[in-house]
C-alpha cells in the first residue's frame, strides 16, 4: 500500500519534471490526479482498510498530491 503510493509519487515527479510545455504538464497531473488517474485509483483501496488504518493512508496520499 505505502510502497504503492511511493512509487506513484516518483513517478509523477519524474513525469512532471519531463514535460516540456503546459500541455504535456496538464496531460500528466489529469494521468496521475485526474478522475481516472493512478492516485485516485489508490485511494480506492481505502475502504478496505481497518478503521485505525484509513487516517494513516489519507495522511501520505495527501503528503504525494502536495508532492
Amino acid at each position: 500500500m505505502s510502497a504503492n503510493l511511493e512509487k506513484i509519487q516518483a513517478e509523477a515527479l519524474s513525469a512532471f519534471q519531463g514535460a516540456t510545455n503546459s500541455k504535456d504538464l496538464y496531460e500528466q497531473k489529469v494521468k496521475y490526479l485526474g478522475k481516472n488517474g493512478s492516485l485516485t485509483e489508490a485511494m480506492k483501496e481505502m475502504a478496505t482498510l481497518s478503521k485505525e488504518e484509513k487516517p494513516l493512508f489519507g495522511q501520505k496520499v495527501n503528503k504525494v498530491k502536495q508532492a
